[in-house]
């Protein structure tokens, strides 16, 4: 029986890379938005990235606490929990499996790009 390639949305890939980077290094929202900003996500209301925050601390997955700043007012600074970093694996799992349906999918699409090229008549 083959292995049936789990659903992903988005909000994984999100989830995935704000738990990655606070693995890396607790921070604060607006550092976290920066770093997904230069991975090419397109942002145009932080307040997105925010609520998706709080949902991930209502699930346990990170907490915050608010740590005094070098620049300006203290700041809301995130951490990710161990459920937080059981959580990204799932994560990562799923991402491999979805890169292994999609290389299969290319490689047929060549596969029969390449066929249909053969059996042309120029």
């Amino acid at each position: 029986m083959k292995k049936k390639c789990p659903r992903f949305k988005s909000a994984d890939l999100l989830s995935g890379y704000l738990l990655l980077f606070l693995k890396d290094n607790p921070t604060h929202g607006y550092s976290l938005i920066s770093k997904l900003k230069e991975l090419g996500f397109e942002i145009n209301e932080p307040t997105i990235i925010y609520r998706h925050l709080k949902k991930m601390e209502n699930f346990g997955f990170i907490y915050s606490k608010i740590m005094p700043s070098d620049e300006g007012p203290p700041k809301k600074v995130f951490f990710i929990t161990d459920l937080g970093k059981v959580y990204l694996k799932e994560i990562s799992e799923n991402i491999k499996n979805r890169v292994k349906v999609l290389n299969i999918f290319l490689e047929k699409y060549e596969r029969s790009a390449e066929d249909e090229n053969s059996n042309s008549v120029n």
